[in-house]
């Protein structure tokens, strides 16, 4: 992806203004930025003919650009390119389980675009206090959880692994929920609205919330405690049985239950 000029003159601004313009007639001059310019609208526009209306409207662009923006004026996690990596990673067709987050870790060296999701190469003792409670919960179910925190082997299998905020600020959790609370409720509402049914695990409160978007006749739900909770919901939440109660909504759904220590 270009890393050239961020400013609002720029080309990662000017790309909006000549937007359904090829971009074949820039790779003629500058093949280069065409080409990284090309990756990043791709990269800015999750989900082709199912959230076009929404990524392609004023109010979407005018959010990156805020985004953009907190990034000039400090730290944001996830990484630029991985903002938008859980909906690349399970498109909409094949989406069979959401689980819903909250926002990115907002840590240096933890967040990677996917809810409750480590890179790879992050030691166990770095470990998030949710993300241990989730292996703890895996194990509880009868399943051995992968060496390493990198959900994306879930995701490859249908799990969008959501936070209902794509981007934080560093040290200020929750410091962009009310920015991209808009998307995400749409993201949901079009899951919802899909003819093959969903498993929506709701951990917490905040997901619980969402429950009133889903469309219960359709689709199933899990609820459990969220997985960073403390003392008896902690407790509460390692016992759920979350994943083994997923894979029995799927096979009820006649679809394929989730191997879930898949690395």
């Amino acid at each position: 992806m270009a890393t050239r000029d961020h400013t609002p003159d720029g080309p990662r601004d000017a790309i909006w203004e000549r937007e359904g313009e090829s971009l074949a007639l820039l790779a003629d001059e500058d093949p280069d930025e065409a080409a990284g310019l090309a990756a990043w609208a791709a990269q800015r526009h999750p989900w082709p003919g199912v959230l076009d209306d929404i990524t392609t409207g004023p109010a979407f662009r005018n959010h990156l650009r805020w985004v953009e923006q907190q990034r000039r004026l400090g730290t944001i996690y996830p990484a630029e390119a991985d903002v938008f990596a859980a909906l690349h990673l399970t498109p909409f067709q094949r989406v069979s389980v959401v689980i819903l987050g909250q926002d990115p870790y907002h840590r240096p060296g933890l967040a990677n675009g996917l809810a409750f999701s480590v890179p790879r190469n992050l030691p166990s003792n770095k470990f998030p206090a949710s993300l241990r409670n989730i292996r703890v919960a895996l194990t509880n179910d009868g399943f051995t959880p992968a060496n390493h925190g990198d959900l994306m082997p879930w995701a490859r299998q249908g799990v969008l692994l959501l936070n209902t905020a794509l981007t934080v600020s560093e040290g200020a959790p929750n410091s962009h929920k009310k920015e991209w609370r808009a998307f995400t409720n749409t993201v949901i509402s079009r899951l919802s609205a899909r003819d093959e049914p969903v498993v929506f695990v709701l951990w917490g409160n905040e997901a619980i919330k969402t429950c009133d978007r889903i469309d219960k006749q359709r689709h199933r739900v899990v609820t459990a405690p969220h997985p960073s909770a403390r003392g008896s919901y902690q407790r509460a939440f390692r016992t759920s049985g979350t994943f083994a109660k997923i894979n029995q909504r799927l096979t009820e759904l006649g679809r394929t239950p989730i191997d879930w220590e898949a690395c």
